[in-house]
């Protein structure tokens, strides 16, 4: 495993009961893109599988993108997608989980700022 990869599953784990977390299983992979099931190519740093019915989430890293990140920005990644676990039984009819995981995600981190774009 790389040591990008090694950060990733030390930071979900110490997130993980932090979070309440503690009976799903959480898949990590990381690799230097992220693929969808399909194999078509995701542009982004990061994305979360959560399947809720089944206490079951698969969460994947571009270790290519996360090397790129400074120590805060590569935390807040991590718990940004895991926060996207706790909000998967939410209606997903509405548009804004994206703001909200990220606004939680900050405020986890004591990193509460609507200027910390």
């Amino acid at each position: 495993m790389s040591e990008v990869a090694d950060r990733i599953n030390a930071l979900v784990a110490h997130w993980k009961p932090r979070l309440g977390l503690e009976t799903w299983r959480i898949t990590v992979e990381c690799s230097p893109v992220i693929l969808w099931e399909g194999g078509d190519h995701v542009q982004a740093e990061a994305m979360c599988t959560p399947y809720w019915k089944y206490l079951t989430a698969t969460l994947r890293f571009s270790t290519e993108k996360m090397a790129e990140f400074d120590d805060e920005e590569f935390e807040e990644t991590v718990v940004h997608e895991m926060v996207h676990i706790v909000l998967s039984e939410l209606d997903k009819r509405d548009e804004h989980e994206e703001r909200v995981a990220t606004l939680l995600s900050r405020a986890l981190l004591g990193r509460w700022s609507l200027d910390h774009e």
